[in-house]
């Protein structure tokens, strides 16, 4: 979440992108030691920084576009805007990582 308030201050007005959030709540849990983190903490602490930062998503869909934007930017994803930022883990249903593209990744 530091990441996120970090930049909105260099942008004000902002509003950081559900991938750029989804990044920062899988970068925060692998700080915290989880190689994987499952699909429900990352809709929970994402909805957290929504909800603390006052951005303007809409919450009755919002995790229905957390799932598309895994989906979208998963590693072996044939999306024609995959940036190639999540890895969806082989032996746990529902579990994501970051691609080395993914923890190096500066958008909003």
């Amino acid at each position: 979440m530091t990441e996120v308030i970090r930049r909105e201050e260099i942008l004000p007005g902002t509003v950081p992108s559900i991938k750029g959030i989804i990044i920062e709540v899988i970068k925060q849990k692998s700080k915290e030691g989880l190689a994987f983190v499952p699909l429900k903490t990352i809709y929970e602490k994402s909805e957290r920084i929504v909800e603390a930062k006052n951005l303007k998503y809409k919450m009755d869909t919002f995790r229905n576009s957390i799932r598309g934007e895994l989906n979208k930017h998963e590693a072996n994803s044939k999306h024609p805007d995959n940036m190639s930022l999540f890895i969806r883990s082989s032996q746990r249903k529902g579990y994501y990582s970051l691609t080395d593209k993914g923890k190096r990744y500066e958008g909003r």
